[in-house]
Order: C-alpha cells, then sequence, then structure tokens
C-alpha cells in the first residue's frame, strides 16, 4: 500500500519520495529496473523518487509528512527503523490490523514509537486500485 500511496500522491503534483526498508529489497529493484512494484500492475510515476533500505537519510532530509505503511507485525520494527533519522511532525499510518503482543493498531504503535501526530486511514481501499488512478474511498482520524 505504501508504494500505491506513492504513487497517488506523485501523480497529484505532491513531492514524494519513497523509501524500501531492509526487507523491501526486491521491491526496490524491481521498482528501480523496472520502473513498476511487483505486486502492482501500473509504473511508478517517473518523478517519484525512490530510495534503498541504506538512503533513509537521503529519503528523509526533508520530509515533513511521512507515511508508514507496515503491516501491523512489523509497525514497531519499521518506527525504531526511521527513529531519530526521520524528523517529520506527522505520521500517516496505513496498515490494518492488531500488534500481537499488544493489541495496539500500527497507528498506536507509531504514537508510542515516534514524536509525532498520527493520522490514522482507513478504506475500503485496495493498493492496486489505487496505483492504478481508479476510484476508492478512505476516512482519515487523528486525535488532533
Amino acid at each position: 500500500m505504501g508504494t500505491a500511496f506513492a504513487m497517488h500522491a506523485a501523480r497529484n503534483g505532491l513531492d514524494t519520495a519513497l523509501w524500501a526498508n531492509p526487507f523491501d529489497v526486491d521491491a526496490v529493484e524491481a521498482l528501480r529496473s523496472d520502473g513498476r512494484h511487483p505486486l502492482l500492475p501500473n509504473r511508478v510515476p517517473a518523478d517519484l523518487e525512490v530510495f534503498g533500505p541504506d538512503e533513509l537519510d537521503r529519503a528523509a532530509s526533508s520530509c515533513r509528512l511521512a507515511v508508514m505503511a507496515a503491516n501491523s507485525a512489523g509497525a514497531r520494527s519499521l518506527a525504531r527503523m526511521v527513529n531519530g533519522v526521520l524528523h517529520a511532525g506527522t505520521i500517516v499510518s496505513l496498515a490494518k490490523g492488531l500488534e500481537a503482543a499488544t493489541g495496539l493498531r500500527p497507528s498506536e504503535v507509531y504514537a508510542e514509537e515516534l514524536d509525532a501526530r498520527v493520522i490514522a486511514i482507513g478504506g475500503p481501499c485496495l493498493a492496486g486500485d489505487l496505483a492504478a488512478g481508479l476510484p476508492t474511498a478512505t476516512v482519515w482520524a487523528s486525535a488532533s
């Protein structure tokens, strides 16, 4: 969902960077070589900058809003990867589900781990539809 969201943002003229964490090595290689994510049907916009796992500093350098798309099992490890490097004032959480050990939603995990305002997104929104530019819907919510 993170790549699909980045594609949508870039298509709409937002200055967008996509960072692939160490678990996304195959996806970032495909994005760089073929211009598409292996699980999505469409090419990424040409102006979407793609950063590999070792390029977090560059990807986060001017980030004011970070979209975090790890699944519920990976949200805490993703938050810990970016903590101290990412200085975005706002985090947008795309994932659903509950962390097994705590029962927390990914948005709650990000709020616990990172010093930022967190916005949670829920849908009926499918990554393939968003990547293809098809109509979809989401609800955004935040404590602030």
